[in-house]
This record gives structure tokens, C-alpha cells and sequence, in this order.
């Protein structure tokens, strides 16, 4: 989709992106990483030199310094990107900041500076015929109105303050390490350590004087000083860096040993993250939901009008209406059709695209499931009954609990839900973590469960028989999946069938399966919040699906 729109910077992608700026961000992530930490006695900036060779020249000028510049008495920078790209750029903070001390005879405030830059960088994504700077900056300075400042500009035009920042290669990582070891009230010398050392965990290599550019920035009285670090200053320094990074991978190392942690094959399930989601999608995914659910009310559901009346007459004919017959042939269909569809999955994306063919799929499945429910909860009690146990003190609570950690295992699409809604592009995904560390099918485990609690509430020859037909599709959907599975993930599908198990913790028990300290932790995310509210609402709401479903008199 996208190489219809990274042609030019002045066209947005139908998601709204601008792909010629992203691509520039995309080049500083692999530039040498770049550091800020703010204290409150200066600013440190520190950088990763990428050009390191015995026949450079360090004297000559222009390549001394390949990382730090200095704008004004008052400022200096930091760079990652296209070297190029950033001189373009300092010459034109150097000429912004002269032009203000000759017109108001006083240096130039920061954040202005940076402003002045930043809406240059900006105009440069928003005409025909320029393309974004791939560069991005980090400014130290000190003014009279705010101190000593730290700011971050991108190529979008975008710029921020912050107390500590990374950019760069590996700058994910390098903020992480600062988010978690970053505290107010630092001075330079408590700060260096820091940033050296959180330098060090995101470069592959160790550090060495000929790698790595410092400087400092703080305030002698009036004066503000400007500090680069020469190699003998450093050299201590980055040793002791040096020292500490060998000592975190060897625990880390004896931590793996202890464990025996098996990497993971599949991909890990559940995971959510706030930041990385967008409302446009959570928008889209609402609108097609009540879209779909209206219109299968109307055309399939709707007393009167919809089609599931006349479907559900004519299996009663076909059944002599006897509602065991009836249950099995109205299962029969879905399995046919849902099973059918997911084994002809692949021709049918090569075709009409994995959107096309997941709504498509959606729209066949969802009517012949709701079919199946309601028939179900309308004749549940309408077979021979074979015993009554719903008086029996605890049988109630228990077939509760049991139906209630049936619904863990049923509902794994939750790990992909906007996947299956096709707001985001479908994947055939294979998990390896939470609720598929006890079993590789967890649908057909708490379908299971979810029987052997309603058969036994219920009691009867119609419940035994739908839990027949409802088991003999799940334990196809086993074989199949792990048919489909093998088809598109060869050897890594192998690694984890033998990791993991159909039956319930036969894995675990027998050794394959070898937990982590905090597999608890799988557990604690969002998509299984969301399975436990609404397994809680479905129960407080049986009295209202039970009306509705008598309503409709299928």
C-alpha cells in the first residue's frame, strides 16, 4: 500500500502518514545514538562516532568532531542522521543565533533558536520538491528566562523538552535505561556515570575514546562553559563503563543458565500496549462492528424478514423437528462452513486480499453461530432427562467456576482482536505464551470445560449430544490447526509443537515445557482483563439473553 504514497513528501497514505518523513526517522535510527541528561548544574551530551578508521586525519577540520557543534557561546548540539544533512542545519542555528545578538544585542533564548530550525525542517515536508533533513538534533544551552535546557528536534519539525533523551540506534533501549534510572536533582558528576553507562548497553561494541564524543555544557558566574572531553579524560570514565557492561551480561548469562529459558518459536500472546495503539483503528473497529451486527440483524435475525427464521424451519423439517438432530445439523453446517473456510484461507487471500476474504469469513461465520446459540438456549431443556443435579449443594458454584475458566481458554482471539475484525491486516498467528504454555488448543480445552459444566447442570440426552457435536469439531479443529500451522511455519511450528501440548500441562509434567520465574506475568494483560468483564457480564446477563433469544422463537 504504501509504495503508492512514499513518492513525495506532500501526499498522505489513507492512514494519514506522510511516508518520506517516516522513512527520515528510519534513517536515524540507524545512525550512531545520541545522548542527553539534564542536571541541574549543566547538560551532558554524549554520541556514538560511527567514522573510526587509523587513516582519518583528527586534526583536519571537519572531521575532529563528528557528532558535537557548538551554535553559540550559550548552545551546542548533538547530531544522528546524515552528517550532510545536519551542517545545513547548524549553519543555520549559527546564522539565527548571530542575527538576533546583532539586532537585540543579547544571545538568542533557546527554545527560540530551536523553534526558528524547527519550522525550516517542517516547511521542507510540506512542498513539492524537497525532501525531509535526515537528521535529528539534540540542543544543550542556557538562557536568563528558563536555565540550562534540553530539547529534541526531528525531521517532521517536531521538537520537545526533556530531562533525559536518546536518538539514534538503539534509542528505545537507551530511553528505557534513563525511564528507569533517571533522578531529579542530578549533578554533572552523578550524571555521567549515567549516560555513559547507558550508552554502553546500547552499543554493540565497548567503548573507547576513538568511538565516542563528550561534552558537557554548565556556568563559571556569567560565563557559560563548553566542555569536549579529550581522550585521557575519558578513557577512565569509559573503562569503568566498560568493566560494569561485562559485569551485567556475565549475571545476565549465569541468569539465562539457571533457568534453561527456551527462546521463544511462536510469538507472545496477550501482549497490549497502550502506546502503540491508535484510535483511528479502535474508531474503525466500533463502526464495523455495529455496522456488521446491524445488518446481520436485519437480513438474518429480524422477526419476520430476517432469513434465520426460514433457515432454522427448514433443518427442523429436514430433522422432524426433533431438536437433537436439529442441534447436530445446525453445528454440522457451521463446522463445515468455519473449518472449510480457514483450511481454503490462503486461496482465498491470494485472491481477494486477507482483508476481503476475513470479512468475508466473518459474515458467514458470525450468522450460523448466533443460529447455534439460540437454538441451543431455547431447547436446552428439551431432550430425555437423565438426572437433576441443580439442587445439590456446591453444584451450582461449581459448574459457575467451571464455566468461568472455560472462557480463558476459548476466546485467544482477544490476543488479535482488531485482526479479526480486519481493521489491521489478518495473520495465521502462532503463540507460544500465557494460556498455550498449558495447551496448544485452548479452544478445544474450554470448550470441553464449557460442556462438561453445562452437561452437568443440565442433564440431559439434547445436552449430550450437543456437547458431542461441539467436541468432534474442536478435536478436527486440533488436527487442522496444527495442519495449517506446519503448512506456513515449517521447522518453527515443529519447535513448538514439541514445546507444547493438546492435552492440558502434559508439556509441563513431561518436561518439554519449561515456565519462566514470572510466567504469572502472562496472565496480567489486557486481552485476559477483558475475557474476565465479559465473562462476568455474560453471567449477570443470561436473563436478558434468555429473553431475547425467546423472542425469536427459533
Amino acid at each position: 500500500m504504501s509504495r503508492r504514497y512514499d513518492s513525495r513528501t506532500t501526499i498522505f497514505s489513507p492512514e494519514g502518514r506522510l511516508y518520506q518523513v517516516e522513512y527520515a526517522m528510519e534513517a536515524i535510527s540507524n545512525a550512531g545514538a545520541a545522548l542527553g541528561i539534564l542536571a541541574k548544574d549543566g547538560v551532558i551530551l554524549i554520541a556514538e562516532k560511527k567514522i573510526t578508521s587509523k587513516l582519518l586525519d583528527t586534526k583536519a577540520v571537519g572531521v575532529r568532531r563528528e557528532k558535537m557543534y557548538k551554535l553559540d557561546d550559550h548552545v551546542c548540539c548533538a547530531v544522528a542522521g546524515l552528517t550532510a544533512d545536519a551542517n545545513i542545519l547548524i549553519n543555520m542555528c549559527r546564522l539565527a543565533a548571530q542575527r538576533y545578538l546583532f539586532a537585540y544585542q543579547e544571545p538568542m533564548p533557546l527554545e527560540q533558536l530551536v523553534r526558528s530550525v524547527c519550522d525550516t525542517k517542517q516547511g521542507y515536508t510540506q512542498y513539492g520538491g524537497q525532501r525531509p533533513f535526515g537528521v535529528s538534533l539534540l540542543y544543550a544551552g542556557w538562557d536568563e528566562h528558563y536555565g540550562f535546557q534540553l530539547y529534541q528536534s526531528d525531521p517532521s519539525g517536531n521538537y520537545g523538552g526533556w530531562k533525559a533523551v536518546a536518538i539514534g540506534a538503539g534509542n528505545q533501549a537507551a530511553n528505557n535505561l534513563l525511564k528507569s534510572d533517571y533522578k531529579e536533582d542530578l549533578t554533572i558528576a552523578e550524571a555521567l556515570p549515567l549516560i555513559i553507562k547507558v550508552l554502553a548497553k546500547t552499543m554493540d561494541t565497548s567503548l573507547s575514546p576513538d568511538k565516542v564524543e563528550l561534552t558537557t555544557l554548565t556556568k563559571d558566574g556569567d560565563k557559560v562553559q563548553f566542555k569536549i572531553y579529550e581522550a585521557d579524560e575519558m578513557k577512565p570514565l569509559l573503562d569503568a563503563a566498560n568493566e560494569a557492561k561485562a559485569a551485567d551480561a556475565a549475571l545476565a548469562t549465569d541468569e539465562e543458565q539457571a533457568t534453561s529459558q527456551v527462546v521463544l518459536g511462536g510469538e507472545d500472546a496477550a501482549v497490549f500496549s497502550v502506546e502503540q495503539q491508535s484510535t483511528n483503528s479502535w474508531v474503525l473497529f466500533t463502526a464495523l462492528l455495529t455496522g456488521v451486527l446491524g445488518l446481520i440483524y436485519v437480513v438474518w435475525i429480524q422477526p419476520g424478514t430476517g432469513l434465520a427464521s426460514d433457515y432454522v424451519a427448514g433443518l427442523e423439517q429436514l430433522s422432524n423437528a426433533n431438536p437433537e438432530v436439529s442441534i447436530i445439523l445446525i453445528l454440522a453446517i457451521f463446522a463445515l462452513f468455519h473449518s472449510g473456510a480457514a483450511g481454503l484461507r490462503p486461496q482465498g487471500e491470494a485472491i481477494i486480499g486477507a482483508r476481503a476474504y476475513r470479512v468475508l469469513f466473518a459474515l458467514g461465520s458470525l450468522p450460523l453461530a448466533i443460529v447455534a446459540i439460540v437454538y441451543f438456549i431455547n431447547h436446552r431443556y428439551d431432550g430425555t432427562p437423565l438426572w437433576d443435579l441443580r439442587d445439590v449443594a456446591g453444584v451450582h458454584a461449581a459448574v459457575w467456576v467451571l464455566n468461568f475458566i472455560s472462557f480463558y481458554f476459548l476466546y485467544p482471539s482477544t490476543f488479535n482482536i482488531l485482526e479479526v475484525a480486519a481493521v489491521d491486516k489478518p495473520k495465521l498467528h502462532m503463540w507460544e505464551t500465557g494460556i498455550m504454555r498449558i495447551t496448544r488448543h485452548p479452544q478445544m480445552v474450554g470448550q470441553a470445560v464449557w460442556c462438561l459444566a453445562h452437561t452437568l447442570w443440565i442433564g440431559n440426552s439434547f445436552m449430550i449430544v450437543t456437547s458431542a457435536g461441539l467436541m468432534a469439531h474442536h478435536l478436527f479443529g486440533c488436527w487442522h490447526g496444527d495442519r495449517r500451522l506446519k503448512a506456513k511455519y515449517g521447522d518453527a511450528f515443529d519447535a513448538v509443537a514439541s514445546r507444547t501440548s493438546t492435552m492440558p500441562f502434559q508439556a509441563i509434567w513431561e518436561g518439554r515445557q519449561v515456565l519462566p520465574p514470572d510466567y504469572y506475568k502472562e496472565f496480567l494483560r489486557v486481552p485476559y482483563a477483558t475475557i474476565t468483564v465479559l465473562t462476568l457480564g455474560a453471567y449477570l446477563l443470561h436473563p436478558v439473553m434468555q429473553s431475547a433469544s425467546f423472542y425469536l422463537h427459533w
